[in-house]
């Protein structure tokens, strides 16, 4: 009875351990194809979305539909290319050629030492580093962007003058990033071309509600008075914005904003 037992803790621990197994495996390509179809796999399935996939020398991957993996890594000479929506959940690491004419998101960093192509959007959440070469025509949205153009945040590569930041508004994360104390509810919306700032709540200092352009340029700045506060951007301000809601000594809350 006891043997019993102790063979039937032992078939449970193992079904356990090779379920844990089977997610977040790695899965290689090792024949050309469609994305979807098992008989490129090494594992002759669809690789899911904990898994890791490689795309290994000289192969080519094409990708129609949404999918989601964990991480992606294109080795030299490999292309992998992306006709719909991809959606990384941790890293890419590019040594090969990544086509887009879809939408691609990575939920982390991107490492390029090939291409990256267009002409489809990247949003990017990490950090982003290139190497080699970027060519348009695309929409690159690094969502931690530096100051200065290329707003790549470390960049030793080559850039095509028609790779466009952050332009499309594709990328752009709704929300704002709360700095304030609990005590104060700041809310920036947009509506019908104007953007409207309400507060609940009261703060001893004066606030001014600011626009910052992708080169880091603040380019308007106005104080508010009142907990409510409406305004219009002329035609000058076309594209996506950083806007700050803040006082003398502190930035209370602040985020991106398109303005048509």
């Amino acid at each position: 009875m006891k043997l019993n037992r102790i063979s039937k803790l032992c078939m449970i621990v193992c079904l356990m351990s090779a379920s844990t197994l089977a997610s977040g495996q790695t899965r290689t390509a090792i024949a050309n194809g469609a994305f979807t179809d098992p008989a490129v796999w090494d594992c002759s399935c669809v690789p899911g979305a904990t898994e890791d996939i490689v795309v290994d020398v000289a192969l080519t991957i094409n990708v129609s539909g949404t999918h989601t993996v964990n991480s992606v890594t294109i080795n030299s000479n490999a292309v992998f290319t992306v006709n719909d929506t991809f959606n990384i959940s941790s890293m890419a690491t590019i040594t090969g050629a990544f086509n887009n004419s879809g939408v691609v998101y990575i939920n982390g960093d991107l490492t390029n030492n090939g291409a990256i192509n267009g002409p489809g959007t990247y949003c990017v959440s990490g950090t982003t580093t290139n190497t080699a070469s970027m060519l348009g025509p695309m929409d690159f949205c690094d969502l931690s962007p530096p100051p200065n153009t290329p707003f790549v945040d470390n960049n030793t590569g080559f850039i095509q003058g028609n790779v466009l930041f952050c332009q499309n508004g594709i990328c752009l994360t709704t929300g704002a990033e709360e700095l304030k104390p609990k005590s104060l509810k700041i809310e920036v919306t947009q509506h019908e071309g104007y953007i409207h700032v309400a507060m609940e709540g009261s703060y001893a200092s004066p606030i001014h509600l600011e626009l910052i352009d992708l080169q880091g340029r603040t380019v308007w700045k106005k104080r508010m008075k009142g907990n409510h506060y409406s305004f219009k951007p002329g035609e000058e301000f076309h594209g996506i914005y950083l806007y700050r809601v803040a006082s003398p000594n502190d930035v209370l809350v602040q985020g991106k904003i398109l303005v048509n």
